[in-house]
């Protein structure tokens, strides 16, 4: 039988308040980085405008679902 150790809740409004900003932070970080490496995307061969957007969409959208 594996035993896991539970994490203690933060109690401390100003730590939840930090961590979540920290956490938000990490995230916009995330997409830009994501974003940069989307720029060049409808240089590619088949690919054109609109599909690249569809693209960029497609994978923020699943960032943000992640995130909550």
């Amino acid at each position: 039988m594996i035993h896991t150790k539970r994490r203690k809740k933060l109690r401390n409004p100003l730590l939840i308040k930090r961590y979540e900003e920290g956490f938000k932070d990490g995230i916009e970080h995330a997409a830009n980085v994501i974003a940069k490496n989307f720029e060049g995307i409808e240089n590619i061969k088949g690919i054109g405008p609109k599909t690249a957007e569809k693209i960029r969409e497609h994978v923020f959208k699943k960032t943000k679902e992640r995130s909550r």
